[in-house]
């Protein structure tokens, strides 16, 4: 949409600092159509006067100055349409600056676009005319996720740009972070506003509820909050700056509904039909304070594949916390991540947690993690996955659309969490999985039936500090968990990082136990100097269960982690270790460096040959996949790369994954299939979905969709057929 905003320009108080922080938050995410008219109308109080139909924004009445979209009722879908409509107002006689070429920018890192107008002259008495300081026409240029990618670089927790905001002591204050020249007008509150209102334009007339205004409590939380973020803890490392981790095609999107999509190269094989979702972060509100990737709400975007003709759908998963930031309109529930840097920062972020879930805000028994890592189906249901909160089951529609069906505990039996990776074994329907936690036991293993019942947990007090275990392997027999050199880390935190870090003098060491066992007395330990694993591929049994075998990325850099990803190498890796002589040894299989790797399903716990990884570029961008056969290496050490495709200049994708032509025919191969993935081209800023053929060798490309709006970057996938989406 075209906006043109003729406000007063004023100073920026200590006293009304945080209200304008509020504002300018509800006026984004009012743009971003999260936040409805009412709640608008709540954060900005009195004098702001909302015409909001159908997302899109007719007038804004802020202390007598006024927000008017450029025909309001016009839907706009290109960028053309945009550039047309912003000639034609600025032939009016609008504002006049050149104009920065819409699709050329598209994601690309750059600060919003401003058009200041020529300001008209008035007197000083002596006689010298004197530009006004006190009112000028700005004019910007809004187009979908270009302009959110703006605000996560401009706006920021910093307020780098335009700030507005509508106090009760009867002083408007508009102002720009960056410019010194302030000035200060006194402008008298305007009249109570009637119970409802009717603001008409040209083509739309739209009743606005009425106004309320914030409760006393929220208004403190927001400004003790606002304080926290400023002054105690602002996001000063880049892993944590949104405006450095929403950058590019890592910044969040609307929710999208089913939307075709068009086959602009090949055609898609009738054994893709059913769908493929992949989970990732995807914050709905814009970040005040310090942001990680791993905090955003998860969003599953999913394209729904019916003979050859593709549906895309993008929705947030609707969890509890979710749910009760959308209905207050604000973060409530403080970030696993990144908002605990250091003892202050913990305490007070802990103590607000408190004080709103005292006041009703939240209540902590009903969930308060995420669930934007993963998907699995388990015991016949599709389930969203975060290892910080139970499972949410969801279903996708025969009409591609995406329904959160709600929180899952089977049957009250699992509590707490559960890993974003279980592991499920392609002959029983088996799901083995397991949580882990910063307080005894550190690791907690079950399995859950092919029908859905939930087996009792298996504690492991073995495991004897907390530990980051993200994932895990099964064999035929066993199980397998890494305990890596990143854990719990207090002394970091209380240094000022972050609650989870590396500890260099831990030895790393794998854990193996049957995958039926009542209890952990059957646990064996085996130390594996430097190998840390954040993934697994595949693991299997040879020597008729004598040796395990594992194949894994190992991290290189592990101190990097969660600080720095793109300083991070992985090395895949086999492991070899003898049950009976304790003996573990390992090699690389590829120098590359390569995580996000999958296998064909129907050979997890068994040998397989082919892996297929994501090309890190560095992560957690990746730039292409390549195919691995892991079995060179029992012959030689020669790297292991038997096909690749890189996805060029400028294009980006994510995790592969593997569909097998016929999954039900033992005698097909086992890399006869294709890999799927969605990629995009940051120059063009278009998104498409790929197809390629597993056993070309050079993973030609099947079929390409171009997808109607852009995927932003995120984490694992999941291809569902048609038969079991039948039965969700």
């Amino acid at each position: 949409m075209l906006a043109k905003i003729d406000i007063v320009y004023d100073a920026l108080d200590d006293e009304h600092k945080v209200w304008a922080f509020e504002v300018i938050l509800s006026i984004v995410q009012m743009f971003r159509g999260q936040l409805s008219e009412r709640r608008v109308s709540r954060m900005c109080s009195w004098n702001l006067h909302l015409t909001h139909e159908s997302r899109n924004i007719a007038e804004v009445d802020f202390a007598k100055s006024t927000m008017f979209v450029n025909d309001p009722d016009r839907s706009y879908s290109t960028n053309d349409q945009i550039k047309a409509d912003l000639r034609s107002m600025m032939n009016r006689g609008g504002p006049r600056a050149p104009m920065q070429n819409q699709e050329e920018n598209v994601g690309q890192r750059r600060r919003p676009t401003y058009y200041k107008s020529t300001r008209p002259k008035v007197n000083e008495g002596n006689g010298e005319p004197k530009e006004s300081s006190s009112l000028t026409n700005l004019a910007m240029v809004v187009t979908g996720h270009e302009w959110w990618s703006n605000v996560g670089k401009g706006f920021g927790v910093r307020m780098v740009s335009v700030v507005a905001a509508a106090v009760n002591s009867g002083k408007v204050v508009v102002g720009v972070e960056d410019d010194d020249r302030w000035a200060v007008k006194q402008i008298p509150p305007p009249p109570s506003p009637t119970p409802r209102q009717t603001i008409s334009s040209s083509k739309t007339t739209t009743k606005t509820r009425p106004i309320e205004p914030l409760s006393l409590p929220t208004t403190i939380f927001n400004v003790v909050d606002s304080f926290i973020n400023t002054f105690v803890d602002p996001p000063l490392r880049p892993s944590v700056d949104p405006r450095y981790v929403l950058s590019d095609n890592f910044a969040p999107v609307d929710e999208l509904p089913p939307t075709q999509c068009q086959v602009l190269e090949g055609s898609i094989p009738t054994c893709l039909n059913g769908a493929y979702i992949r989970n990732g972060p995807n914050p709905q509100f814009l970040p005040r304070g310090p942001y990680h990737l791993f905090d955003g709400d998860g969003m599953m975007h999913s394209i729904r594949i019916c003979d050859g003709k593709a549906i895309l759908c993008s929705r947030y998963v609707k969890t509890y916390k979710y749910t009760v930031e959308n209905k207050n309109g604000v973060s409530v529930i403080p970030n696993v991540f990144s908002g605990f840097n250091g003892l202050t920062a913990s305490a007070a972020r802990g103590a607000l947690a408190a004080a709103r879930m005292l006041a009703g805000q939240f209540n902590p028994v009903n969930g308060i993690g995420l669930a934007n890592t993963s998907l699995a189906l388990i015991g016949g249901k599709l389930y969203a996955l975060g290892e910080s909160d139970l499972p949410y089951e969801v279903k996708v529609a025969e009409n591609g659309d995406i329904i959160t069906r709600g929180r899952h505990d089977f049957d009250g039996e699992l509590s707490m969490s559960m890993t974003a990776h279980p592991k499920i074994d392609p002959d029983t329907g088996e799901a083995f999985a397991f949580r882990y936690g910063p307080m005894p036991p550190f690791l907690t293993f079950f399995r859950i039936n092919a029908d859905g019942t939930k087996q009792p947990d298996i504690p492991i007090f073995s495991m004897t500090s907390p530990s980051f275990l993200h994932d895990f392997a099964i064999t035929q027999k066993y199980a397998i968990f890494p305990e890596i050199q990143i854990g719990m880390n207090p002394m970091e935190m209380m240094a000022g990082g972050s609650p989870v870090g590396a500890n260099p003098g831990k030895v790393p060491r794998l854990g193996v136990i049957p995958r039926y066992a009542k209890d952990e007395s059957e646990m064996k330990w085996f130390d594996v100097p430097g190998f840390n694993i954040i993934h697994a591929i595949n693991s299997w049994d040879e020597d008729d269960g004598d040796t395990i075998v594992l194949v894994a990325p190992n991290i290189l850099s592990v101190e990097h982690t969660l600080e720095r990803m793109d300083l991070i190498h992985a090395s895949i890796e086999k492991v070899k270790i003898d049950l009976k002589t304790g003996m573990v040894s390992r090699h690389p299989v590829s120098t590359r460096n390569l995580d996000f790797a999958v296998i064909n399903p129907s050979y997890l716990g068994k040998k397989n040959k082919y892996v297929y990884a994501a090309v890190g570029d560095p992560m957690p961008k990746v730039s292409g996949v390549v195919k691995l056969d892991v079995s060179v290496s029992d012959d030689d050490r020669r790297d292991c790369i038997v096909s690749s495709r890189l996805y060029g200049e400028g294009c980006f994708g994510g995790e592969p994954f593997f569909v097998a032509k016929e999954p039900n025919n033992p005698n097909a191969d086992e890399d006869d299939g294709y890999v799927v993935s969605y990629v995009h081209n940051e120059k063009s800023g278009e998104s498409r979905f790929l197809v390629m053929d597993a056993k070309s060798p050079n993973l030609d490309i099947v079929a390409a969709v171009k997808l109607p709006r852009r995927v932003p970057y995120g984490f694992h996938g999941l291809f569902v057929r048609e038969n079991d989406l039948n039965k969700l």
